[in-house]
């Protein structure tokens, strides 16, 4: 599944769940470094969940590590910055196929769990509706 088809997927569950008006299209970070995410929460002061869709299904293993590895970077300087916000979640469309396609996703998701974010699948819709919920006011 493409980057642009994972979106509206995820974007479609949101919307169905009605948790869709909770979340923007907006940059988490400040002015000296920050990264725009498909779906933000916000509270007034800044961004308190954040879903990223990731595609980890390229052909080769090589362009999944590079394409994982940018967002590693990311999420790993928004920590330096100490601009990581605590709720963040990974999305992850991988390779069902090839043992090294699935070990260079894997090495991604590690990473990425590693820096403190959350990483399921795709597919995992009820996880995804979870981690969202996280964004609903509660009053």
């Amino acid at each position: 599944m493409p980057l642009g088809d994972s979106i509206l997927g995820v974007g479609k569950l949101l919307a169905n769940a009605s948790l869709k008006p909770y979340f923007d299209h907006l940059p988490v970070g400040d002015d000296t470094f920050n990264v725009k995410f498909p779906f933000v929460s916000t509270s007034p002061d800044a961004p308190r969940v954040v879903i990223k869709p990731l595609h980890l299904a390229q052909e080769e293993p090589n362009k999944i590590l590079d394409h994982g590895g940018y967002w590693v970077a990311r999420v790993s300087r928004l920590k330096k910055h100490q601009k990581l916000p605590a709720h963040v979640l990974f999305a992850i469309d991988e390779a069902t196929d090839g043992q090294k396609k699935r070990a260079a996703a894997k090495e991604i998701a590690d990473e990425l769990r590693a820096l403190g974010t959350d990483v399921v699948p795709i597919a995992d819709k009820a996880a995804i509706l979870e981690f969202a919920d996280l964004a609903r006011p509660k009053h």
